[in-house]
């Protein structure tokens, strides 16, 4: 293992924290030099200057420039003082251009190491930040895997243990129990697929809609057949409040119907046996006209510092049934990309949530 440098432990030693500290320091050095002189001319009268070089550079090296210069101050009056005879200019002018150039030289060589210094700096917080953020992501990927594979797995199951009720089943109506489970779990993983496709075309970029003058009310009617299995397994009380329809929005109706299936999902997903879900649909006079769709559900909630993550990609509730963390992602880049916004409400957890999806009416046009 390689010793640090001399300069760096002396500068980790000497290293004064405001302006006087620098000038006294820059003194000291020059005295050191200066009794060390006097020490030397004891032994060779001819010993003059040699060690105020040192002195002078190591000032400004560990006070900047306006301390090399103090201490080059400080030598010219000790030399004129002690130790050069009367008279001598030519000396006294030699050593000030000397100490010129060593305090220049040396503080111009003590800014750039610290640049240096801080640029490594800089370099390594920036390896350090990219390393964390790459495995981060390596984890997040191996978490979007497990939970793929988890989400996966229990439609799976269930398919499978259907399939093995319909070979022995006595009855029709234990034929068609069978049937209905494999049916919605096929349809459980169709969505799943759907999801994780549309969330890549997402992030890309490459989703593309396809818009018209589309009837909210049809799209409610044709969702609530869909999610009406589930909401009846779990006992749950499903109401609507609907204003006179037709209520028109300029959309692409296969993605507000996902929209919507994903909000009725969730909330299916997350209210407990025998819980409620309202949904309500608003109509807005505002510049243009809006539609609100507001799925409100008395589930588990949301806890409140969540509430700006519940929207991006991969982020999913707690305990068991989480999903894969796509399905409210959609809805908010849907949402947007037809030039509307979602939003989520809840009062913490155990205390429901709140849903709130803006869209167009027919007359707004839709973001670009």
């Amino acid at each position: 293992m390689s010793h640090p440098h001399v300069t760096d432990r002396l500068e980790r030693l000497f290293t004064p924290r405001t302006s006087l500290a620098r000038h006294a320091l820059a003194v000291v050095f020059v005295a050191v030099a200066f009794g060390l002189t006097l020490l030397m001319r004891s032994v060779t009268p001819r010993f003059h200057f040699i060690l105020f070089v040192p002195a002078v550079m190591f000032a400004a090296w560990f006070g900047g420039r306006a301390a090399g210069l103090t201490a080059s101050a400080v030598t010219v009056v000790l030399a004129a003082a002690f130790l050069l005879p009367p008279g001598a200019v030519i000396e006294e002018l030699a050593w000030l251009i000397v100490a010129a150039i060593v305090v220049v030289g040396t503080s111009t060589l003590t800014a750039a190491h610290r640049r240096a210094e801080a640029r490594l700096a800089d370099l390594l917080s920036e390896e350090s930040a990219r390393r964390r953020d790459a495995e981060s992501l390596s984890q997040l990927k191996s978490d979007v895997l497990a939970q793929i594979a988890h989400e996966l797995r229990q439609p799976l199951a269930a398919i499978t243990s259907a399939a093995q009720v319909l070979e022995k089943a006595p009855t029709i109506t234990s034929r068609d129990r069978g049937l209905g489970v494999i049916t919605r779990q096929t349809e459980h993983l169709r969505r799943l697929v759907d999801d994780l496709l549309d969330a890549s075309k997402l992030q890309r970029r490459e989703l593309k809609l396809q818009t018209a003058d589309v009837d909210l009310c049809e799209i409610v009617e044709d969702v609530g057949h869909v999610i009406a299995p589930a909401v009846t397994e779990r006992r749950i009380e499903l109401s609507s409040s609907i204003p006179a329809c037709p209520m028109v929005v300029r959309a692409d109706a296969t993605r507000v119907r996902q929209i919507l299936s994903n909000l009725l999902s969730n909330a299916v997903k997350y209210t407990e046996h025998g819980g409620r879900i309202d949904l309500k649909l608003e109509r807005i006079n505002d510049e243009g006209g809006t539609v609100v769709i507001r799925v409100r559900d008395t589930g588990r909630g949301i806890p409140p510092e969540r509430l700006t993550q519940i929207f991006d990609m991969f982020q999913t509730g707690h305990g068991e049934g989480t999903g894969l963390g796509v399905g409210l992602a959609i809805v908010k880049g849907l949402a947007e990309m037809h030039g509307g916004s979602a939003q989520a409400t809840s009062a913490g957890l155990g205390q429901g949530s709140e849903f709130i999806v803006t869209l167009p009416a027919v007359g707004q046009r839709p973001a670009a």
